[in-house]
């Protein structure tokens, strides 16, 4: 365990000591222990959660969509035109990625507020 040796190196005490405490925090829900490959992972609870509810969330946005890629590349081509501003292609890649994935679209967060990308994507679609 890294953790255990780095930490053991930097307060001068003993292994035994740091096992202890670890422990200790894990039982009050301080700490979260994972086994990984024979490796015990240390996480914080609250970068634990954190990061589990981030990639639940990315993994519930990850829906698949049909789109007309012809259709899309030719409206950022006239929205390049009209706004003065060209897309080099791996931006244009992004974007076909991101409405294949259902980011484009009416289903927006609702609120008033509208920023520059919202008013492109309303012109875009």
């Amino acid at each position: 365990m890294e953790l255990l040796a780095r930490t053991v190196e930097l307060l001068g005490v003993s292994q035994e000591l740091v096992e202890k405490h670890i422990m200790d925090l894990a039982v009050e829900r301080r700490l979260i222990l994972k086994e990984q490959e024979k490796q015990i992972c240390v996480y914080g609870i609250n970068a634990y959660y954190t990061e589990l509810n981030t990639a639940k969330m990315l993994h519930d946005l990850n829906i698949s969509c049909k789109i007309d890629e012809k259709k899309i590349s030719r409206r950022m081509d006239k929205l390049g035109k009209h706004s003065g501003y060209e897309l080099d292609e791996l931006q244009k890649e992004a974007v076909v990625t991101a409405a294949g994935h259902g980011l484009f679209g009416s289903d927006r967060w609702s609120g008033n507020r509208k920023n520059n990308n919202d008013q492109c994507n309303d012109r875009l679609f």
